[in-house]
């Protein structure tokens, strides 16, 4: 059966803050406005003091590569600076002795203040990634299900609607939900077990055994098949901000309180959603999921052995945090791995049915999608459309008075605010969401062919990615799946 239900996500706001123009913008324009009218005050003639004014409304207006200038300058700025202080490059201590307690580990600037600690769950244990900076603490959980691309179009709707349902879930009450995420990596896979079994049976039956042929045709089909087999993993993350928290004591402190609970009620709900959950990663398997972030690639593929901890699966701050970090323009080198990281900067536009994603999640290899839900109060949600119904509202009367043509564009982002205030007034809540998508490789011209393939598909899909020039540590930083950003950050601070 083919269910006719589609999904739409809300364009972007684009109508600004005063006449199409955001506050950037707004700032700028006044300001050279200001500069040039005390210029010409000042016995400045004409032409000299309208020139503030000039550059200011092109360096607003005039885009490159698909930005406003303004937008440019200060990033290039920043790296330029960064690159001549030596601030770009980043190398941490050998880590030749483990770290005692209470002792820092050495974290490249990206992840400065993070570390994982354990929280009393019951009669268990519970690993966090602690943000000590923003008093945040993030717990991951394993998640799987049935085969989503297989399903029924009716089965898939149920699935995205107990999505939804689990997202409503962590919006408003007292547990200091800040974020919630889902994180999918798809990286080559490690055919080693298959490989040592192989040679297990060599040894076992001798070097002169008939079956050794056998045995020598199936180690070639291994690797055969590992050159183009992938292994995909999803993994769902809790933020609770002691910020958000009502209370006495340390942030820190609230935050831990709040965790066993906010953990059990996600559990519920992805389990009510029909997902498959895991127990929360422990401490190793948390620095595990950090070391395949740093360099997916397996060690096989690099002609390297495994180590005892990557087979044993025992990894801690020592040999799971990165050790070096270098930032480029486009890209970012860690340890002997380079990714490159986009912003999703425009999904969908037309609606789409229930599995339109999944031909993007398969699309490439060494490759992760991320996105961060941030859940809002249903009261500040309100407050919110009430001010963007009379800003656009404000925005389409300009226009006609101006006898200026309002375009589809701004008709469907008036009524895309309209359906979010029915959707709340039907007791659904709202989050704001950001994604990112990453791409590794091990050199620079495999990451070129491995980011033409994913833009490729991208395009396909009808998401808008976009590169995130200049701040590629941070950007990637933020693409992992330990609630390190919340959406709209990077969009706040220029990128």
């Amino acid at each position: 059966m083919v269910s006719g239900r589609t999904y739409q996500l809300a364009p972007r706001d684009h109508s600004g803050v005063f006449l199409g123009l955001d506050l950037v913008d707004c700032l700028l324009i006044g300001g050279g406005f200001a500069t040039s009218v005390a210029l010409r005050l000042g016995g400045v003639p004409v032409a000299l003091a309208a020139l503030p004014l000039l550059v200011a409304v092109a360096g607003s207006r005039l885009s490159v590569g698909g930005r406003p200038l303004c937008r440019w300058l200060p990033l290039l700025g920043s790296v330029t600076i960064s690159r001549l202080t030596g601030r770009s490059r980043w190398r941490g201590a050998l880590p030749l002795l483990p770290a005692g307690a209470g002792h820092d580990v050495d974290m490249p600037p990206v992840l400065q203040g993070i570390d994982v600690v354990e929280l009393g769950h019951g009669t268990d244990r519970l690993a966090v990634v602690r943000d000590k900076g923003n008093a945040r603490l993030t717990v991951v959980l394993p998640v799987g299900g049935t085969d989503f691309a297989g399903a029924t179009a009716d089965h898939q709707d149920a699935l995205l609607s107990g999505w939804g349902d689990v997202l409503a879930q962590q919006t408003g009450g007292d547990a200091g939900v800040s974020q919630i995420g889902w994180s999918h990596q798809a990286r080559p896979s490690n055919l080693d077990a298959h490989r040592r079994w192989a040679e297990d049976v060599v040894r076992e039956q001798g070097r002169e055994s008939p079956d050794r042929n056998e045995v020598a045709a199936y180690s070639e089909l291994v690797d055969e098949i590992e050159q183009q087999a992938t292994t995909h993993d999803t993994v769902v993350w809790l933020t609770v901000a002691g910020a958000d928290i009502a209370g006495r004591g340390r942030l820190l402190d609230r935050a831990g309180a709040q965790m066993p609970a906010a953990v059990d009620a996600l559990t519920r709900a992805l389990k009510d959603a029909g997902l498959a959950v895991g127990r929360p990663l422990p401490a190793h398997g948390l620095w595990r999921l950090l070391r395949l972030r740093i360099d997916p690639t397996p060690p096989a593929r690099m002609g390297s052995a495994l180590s005892l901890a990557q087979r044993t699966g025992v990894l801690g701050p020592e040999n799971g945090r990165p050790l070096a970090m270098e930032t480029e323009w486009s890209s970012v080198w860690i340890d002997g791995a380079l990714h490159r990281t986009y912003w999703v900067e425009s999904w969908p536009r037309r609606p789409v049915p229930a599995g339109w994603l999944q031909s993007f999640l398969v699309a490439a290899e060494s490759m992760s999608m991320t996105v961060i839900h941030r859940p809002v109060d249903p009261a500040r949600s309100h407050r919110r459309i009430d001010s963007q119904l009379v800003k656009l509202g404000a925005y389409l009367a300009r226009k006609e008075e101006k006898s200026r043509r309002v375009t589809e564009a701004d008709r469907r982002a008036e009524q895309a605010v309209h359906d979010l205030e029915t959707e709340l007034a039907s007791g659904y809540a709202e989050t704001v969401y950001l994604g990112l998508v990453t791409v590794a490789a091990t050199t620079p011209e495999e990451l070129q062919s491995h980011c033409h393939a994913v833009e490729h598909t991208a395009r396909a899909t009808q998401l808008g990615l976009r590169v995130l020039h200049g701040r590629q540590d941070v950007a990637w930083a933020a693409s992992l799946p330990l609630g390190l950003t919340e959406p709209g950050l990077l969009e706040l601070v220029g990128l």
